[in-house]
């Protein structure tokens, strides 16, 4: 009976550690894969942000544009209509200072961008924030302060990108929303090129 006891205990032991073996083994990946994944939702989270801030950027800027445009031609009809006109003067005002302001604003989150290596130093941007795809203004006429002059081939579609550990990516895209509604005139259609989208991209050169 001691030897069957014996017998029957090696067995025993050998199937405990090698199932505690594989456990610890099983917990190693599974711990990695943790890891991983923590590292790839840092990197979508802060991808993201950016992106929705470029886009949302984008769209606050091209519309003060069009305001002022549309504001500056009401001025031309109402050089008759003082009071109309100190209105007018004031709308051109406000829309002038918002529109700096979205544009400082992102020139300051591009150097943030860089400072912080993405969003808390921890990973490593694959170049910097894009530009906004406007030049200065030029200098103030008759009619008052003037839109933003577009780039020449400033382009409709941003990249972002930003790299981690464990050889991870995150890419998105920021682009025109090129789709105008059909029979809406052709002062929505103008207004519609200047909707923009952000969504996820295959990390890459571009």
């Amino acid at each position: 009976m001691p030897r069957q006891g014996g017998a029957i205990l090696l067995p025993l032991g050998l199937v405990t550690a090698f199932f505690s073996v594989a456990g610890i083994g099983l917990w190693g990946v599974m711990s990695g894969w943790r890891k991983t994944a923590e590292i790839q939702l840092r990197l979508d989270s802060c991808v993201a942000g950016r992106a929705l801030e470029l886009r949302d950027r984008l769209t606050s800027v091209g519309n003060a544009n069009l305001r002022i445009k549309a504001i500056r031609l009401a001025l031309v009809a109402a050089t008759l209509l003082p009071e109309a006109r100190a209105a007018l003067e004031a709308a051109l005002k406000i829309q002038v200072a918002l529109q700096d302001g979205q544009v400082l604003g992102w020139q300051w989150s591009q150097g943030l961008w860089l400072a912080r290596r993405g969003c808390d130093g921890r990973d490593y941007p694959v170049g910097g924030l894009p530009d906004l795809p406007w030049l200065g203004r030029e200098w103030p006429d008759m009619l008052g302060p003037q839109p933003l002059r577009e780039k020449p081939g400033g382009g409709s579609e941003f990249y972002i990108r930003l790299a981690g550990a464990r050889k991870r990516f995150s890419a998105a895209l920021v682009s025109r929303f090129e789709k105008s509604p059909q029979n809406k005139g052709a002062f929505n259609a103008i207004v519609t090129t200047n909707r923009w989208r952000a969504k996820w991209a295959r990390p890459g050169i571009y």
